[in-house]
């Protein structure tokens, strides 16, 4: 990975499912990898669909313990970065966390799609957890073939969907 650019950690802007349910990011698969990064030196830009504060889902707001370790991440997410404003940069990856609010803003976002289909193409990575792959919906390749085709993915399923009840 090329550490010349930095690397897109790219959130959802979703505070809703479909039938008005709340949702957002879900904390700790962004808090996590977010400091790991940071501790390894690698810049890190936050940017999603709308930019400003992201919501986070209610079931992943953190203990006082989780708070306090986490507080430089939490913090990020103060005021994210317009995806609009930051698309067409050079990143030497996308980062995308999970939360439902990922299968809201990401799959048919088309500045979602951009900046993941050109950071491929340029020889970054892509990289998502749970939901976060909602946001590989509908990417293409430089042949225009879907970018996932062929590749092994891992992510929420609809199983486990329902296991919990969504």
């Amino acid at each position: 990975m090329n550490l010349d650019k930095p690397l897109l950690m790219l959130v959802t802007s979703a505070s809703q499912m479909g039938q008005g349910q709340q949702t957002g990011l879900w904390l700790e698969e962004f808090a996590v990898p977010y400091l790991l990064f940071r501790e390894n030196n690698i810049p890190v830009v936050v940017a999603s669909p709308k930019g400003g504060k992201i919501p986070v889902d209610p079931n992943s707001v953190p203990d006082d313990s989780e708070k306090e370790a986490w507080a430089d991440a939490i913090a990020a997410l103060q005021d994210t970065r317009e995806l609009e404003a930051v698309w067409e940069d050079g990143y030497c990856g996308v980062f995308v966390p999970g939360g439902h609010g990922a299968m809201f803003d990401m799959p048919d976002n088309p500045l979602v799609a951009a900046v993941m289909e050109r950071t491929w193409a340029q020889g970054g990575l892509l990289g998502a957890v749970c939901h976060g792959p909602a946001a590989l919906v509908g990417l293409r390749n430089e042949e225009r073939a879907p970018l996932v085709q062929n590749k092994t993915l891992a992510c929420f399923t609809n199983s486990e969907e329902r296991e919990v009840g969504l």
